[in-house]
């Protein structure tokens, strides 16, 4: 069966595997597991053949405003995204809390220029994809291999947490 896979493997033009398969079945013929195998391998390279297909075409195909949408999409109950949202409320809140009952002049900033560039730090290290996609939006420069990754990577994140 070895022998097989490997002259099946080597049929470059998908067009012509259809041919070589059902020669081999002829071959076949009358050998239930012979037959079966050069089956299911047939079926098999042209499922490889056509996944690599789409995934090219998938890779250059340009973004679409729905797919950027998912790709930044956070579920409300992401560790990561409740992390942030709960470091970024409590500050707040008690920048509020503690200008009560006191006098604060108009032009005087509730939070400071330090805390906001400890949140963009936060931001980036809890957050990439999000990070990421407002550099994309900014046009700014971002690697096309680290998009990659957290896209997988959100990708795995979101079946895992968007029917909670």
């Amino acid at each position: 069966m070895k022998f097989l896979k490997t002259a099946m493997r080597s049929v470059k033009d998908v067009t012509r595997l259809g041919g070589v398969a059902a020669r081999m079945m002829d071959e076949y013929l009358g050998d239930r597991t012979g037959f079966i195998e050069v089956s299911n391998h047939y079926g098999l390279l042209l499922k490889e053949h056509d996944f690599a297909a789409q995934t090219k075409a998938y890779k250059h195909a340009p973004i679409s405003t729905k797919r950027f949408t998912e790709y930044l999409e956070l579920a409300d109950k992401h560790p990561a995204f409740v992390e942030f949202r709960t470091a970024l409320d409590d500050y707040i809140k008690n920048a509020i809390d503690n200008l009560y009952g006191n006098f604060s002049e108009f032009t005087t900033p509730l939070i400071s220029q330090a805390a906001i560039a400890g949140f963009a730090d936060k931001f980036k290290s809890t957050l990439p994809i999000q990070y990421n996609g407002i550099l994309v939006l900014l046009n700014k420069h971002v690697s096309t291999s680290l998009i990659i990754h957290h896209l997988s990577y959100h990708l795995h994140l979101k079946t895992n947490f968007s029917s909670d």
